[in-house]
């Protein structure tokens, strides 16, 4: 049914879901394609998306088998629809994309990108004290008082954790003061004018991530502002075509064939929310 769906919503003129319904597809034919390559996993010519690891495209297929049904009412991501289009399994050629034709460990990388996205917020935070002993913590009178200064919570999350083994996280946050850049008084660009760290107080795991309480001070107002930022980075481990190789989320946009450097992308920087490999609340926030 699924093909006859994709059919209609192309003749009704419906893209967004014609893409749910393309994605429910090439799931679907992942999967079968990951099966095969399976049983012919000790054999030679399997395919250059052989390499790319037949579990991984089996795993990732049914994923997206359940997903593209599901989204297909509601759909509407350019990004998904252009690895689609554009991908491995797409008929465009593009020379903006050629990363994602040429290199399937690299087409599989900005796939699982797409559908496990990166989620930052910061909130208030109130009574963390009183909260922890109504759920069995035993707090000495120093620890009391410290966690009773608790002010703010940071939930950092991504469901990569659901898709890929050896999934870490690095997470930074700072207190950043910032005053107007250039002659416009604050109607312009604003420049970092001091970076703080903070102390961590509380941690505390969940399932895709990781909560974190702060005690932070009053926010500074005025031509000079203050506020924290958080930035996070996730590492994987896949086994790729000739080797094993390290992921870094989030990837740049698809467009965009920049691959990792340590160097250039291994730690954070406060003054910007564009550097890549980083997620902060300003590019992947939530409410």
């Amino acid at each position: 049914m699924t093909v006859l769906d994709l059919v209609h919503e192309v003749d009704t003129g419906d893209y967004d879901s014609a893409a749910a319904y393309g994605l429910s597809i090439v799931g679907t034919g992942m999967t079968m394609y990951g099966g095969m390559l399976l049983a012919q996993v000790a054999g030679k010519g399997a395919g250059l998306l052989a390499m790319a690891g037949p579990w991984g495209w089996v795993a990732l297929g049914l994923t997206l088998a359940v997903a593209g049904g599901v989204a297909a009412i509601f759909l509407d991501d350019e990004p998904l629809e252009e690895w689609l289009k554009r991908g491995p399994f797409g008929e465009e050629n593009d020379d903006e994309f050629k990363h994602l034709k040429s290199d399937p460990d690299e087409s599989f990388y900005r796939l699982v990108n797409l559908v496990t996205r990166p989620r930052v917020a910061v909130k208030s935070a109130h009574n963390f004290n009183v909260n922890a002993a109504k759920r069995g913590y035993v707090l000495s009178a120093d620890q009391d008082r410290e966690l009773s200064d608790i002010n703010t919570e940071v939930t950092i999350e991504n469901n990569l954790c659901g898709l890929m083994d050896e999934v870490s996280l690095k997470s930074e946050l700072r207190l950043v003061d910032e005053s107007p850049s250039g002659s416009n008084w604050g109607l312009g660009s604003r420049k970092v004018t001091k970076i703080q760290n903070v102390t961590v107080l509380a941690e505390e795991p969940i399932e895709n991530g990781k909560r974190i309480y702060l005690a932070l001070p009053e926010k500074k107002s005025g031509l000079t502002t203050s506020g924290l930022e958080v930035r996070a980075q996730w590492t994987s481990v896949w086994n790729g075509a000739n080797q094993c190789l390290k992921l870094v989320f989030p990837a740049p946009k698809l467009a965009d064939d920049t691959r990792f450097d340590p160097a250039a992308h291994g730690e954070p920087n406060f003054e910007s929310d564009n550097l890549l490999f980083w997620a902060s609340q300003k590019t992947h926030g939530i409410s």
